[in-house]
């Protein structure tokens, strides 16, 4: 596992940190340390033109961001919806209030914004699943004060400006990206508007259910995969 995360790092760094660039180590930091980070660093900043092969991490995400443009058959349907909602450019800034739209409106610009990364034709999810997908999650988040459906998509959103500015979308996988973009979605699933601390000292039954170790976090999840193995028709 920590060999997957510094090679993760490593791709990270490739992409984010310019050519030439020297990294600033900070004064808790040994002299030997400091220079293998550098030259380490730096060395992934170059990049390797004799490389035997590019990396497949990064061609797997550059094809499937291309995809859009072979398969844009679902394309037109979601655009049409989405432009009426909110246009392109302020779904890629900062100006996106999720308070301004009612839950319906909200999923179709959620589906837009999988749409436009090219995750649904990657993973060949049809549109009516997808839109099932998003009634089920809207409907299992409760309208509480914060822990709502807003909630989960203006962190969806956010997540998805962080992958975009931050440049990850070119090194993380289209998987990863799928993953880590539902999983912000639905990260408060279910919430009921109380702590962990409060459901364990009051004997809620989600602590009983998950034997006070993390109760709302793994209802949260639990609750996604139970949307996920949903087999209703579509």
């Amino acid at each position: 596992m920590l060999e997957k995360m510094v090679q993760k790092l490593s791709r990270i760094i490739k992409h984010v940190i310019p050519s030439g660039l020297e990294i600033a180590a900070d004064a808790n930091i040994d002299a030997s340390t400091s220079n293998w980070l550098s030259q380490s660093y730096s060395n992934l900043a170059v990049g390797s033109s004799s490389a035997k092969e590019p990396d497949r991490m990064i061609m797997r995400a550059s094809t499937f961001l291309s995809a859009i443009g072979e398969h844009e058959e679902m394309m037109p349907v979601v655009e049409d919806i989405a432009t009426s909602l909110i246009s392109k450019g302020v779904l890629d800034s900062w100006d996106f209030d999720v308070l301004n739209y009612p839950d319906e409106e909200l999923s179709e610009i959620m589906i837009f914004l999988f749409s436009s990364l090219g995750l649904l034709v990657s993973f060949q999810v049809p549109m009516a699943t997808m839109r099932l997908f998003m009634i089920e999650i809207s409907k299992r988040y409760i309208k509480n004060t914060y822990h709502n459906y807003n909630h989960g998509c203006d962190v969806c959103h956010t997540v998805y400006r962080l992958l975009m500015l931050s440049r990850l979308s070119t090194v993380f996988t289209p998987l990863e990206i799928f993953s880590t973009l539902i999983g912000a979605l639905a990260h408060d699933v279910g919430h009921p508007g109380l702590n962990n601390l409060f459901l364990v000292k009051s004997k809620h039954p989600l602590a009983l259910t998950y034997n006070d170790k993390s109760p709302l976090e793994n209802m949260h999840t639990s609750v996604l995969y139970e949307v996920l193995h949903h087999h209703d028709p579509v």
